[in-house]
């Protein structure tokens, strides 16, 4: 679980606006549509990887409460196949 959550903050936006590393945490994948790139919103909404998602995750888009259902290795897969902007 731990190598899961080094995955998702060292890339998402979010976290590297909150350390001074970006000048916002608007989601590069959606390019322009004003959501910020938090782990619920590329786990849960983002459309630009709702194939990626259903591919991955089983689903094109999931609640909160279905992501924690996912298995780790799902989550991991899903994240490392994402070609990053």
């Amino acid at each position: 679980m731990v190598k899961i959550v080094i995955v998702i903050v060292s890339y998402l936006k979010y976290y590297l606006y909150k350390l001074g590393q970006t000048d916002n945490a608007t989601c590069r994948l959606c390019k322009g549509a004003d959501e910020t790139e938090t782990a619920e919103h590329i786990l849960c909404t983002c459309d630009a990887i709702s194939l990626k998602r259903l591919l991955y995750l089983g689903k094109a888009n999931l609640t909160p409460e279905e992501v924690v259902s996912v298995a780790s290795r799902q989550v991991l897969y899903f994240f490392g196949s994402r070609e990053l902007p």
